[in-house]
């Protein structure tokens, strides 16, 4: 939950970005904005790879645990959700191509600034956190096991 957390705070983060610069949340008037703005997307395309559960990130380790424990239950709950996840990244995946490696149009977006200071820090820190803990989930374990211990075994 918490991966999933810091991921969609990212992912609608850049969302408010894009509808900040540009005023509209419609895919259709965005398109071949790697040109004008690379270092948002290299965060988006972090963020996005995050979101299906790439290895390396944080939600890779909670869908690991999700998929490991819903063996136990289902076989085919478990197959069904695997194929929600695929799912999920074949539609991140033309999401990002359409948005960023599209044609350009210039009739829509007139104007072109890359992130700012402040938020590239905001983007950084979520980045910084999802690779730290998509590399070491044990100390995210043995926090959430040491309150669980304190709130539930000691009363």
């Amino acid at each position: 939950m918490f991966g999933h957390a810091i991921t969609s705070s990212a992912l609608f983060l850049g969302i408010g970005v894009l509808y900040d610069r540009y005023k509209t949340r419609l895919i259709f008037y965005y398109s071949s904005l790697i040109t004008f703005m690379p270092i948002f997307s290299f965060f988006y395309f972090m963020f996005l790879l995050s979101n299906f559960g790439f290895p390396g990130t944080f939600n890779f380790v909670g869908e690991f645990f999700i998929i490991i424990g819903g063996f136990y239950l289902s076989y085919f709950i478990t197959i069904l959700t695997t194929v929600g996840s695929v799912l999920a990244l074949v539609y991140s995946l033309f999401l990002y191509n359409k948005i960023f490696f599209g044609p350009l149009n210039k009739n829509f977006i007139r104007f072109y600034n890359d992130v700012t200071r402040i938020e590239f820090l905001i983007f950084f820190i979520l980045l910084i956190l999802i690779l730290f803990f998509g590399i070491f989930p044990q100390t995210c374990l043995d926090f959430s096991n040491f309150f669980l211990y304190k709130l539930f075994v000691k009363i």
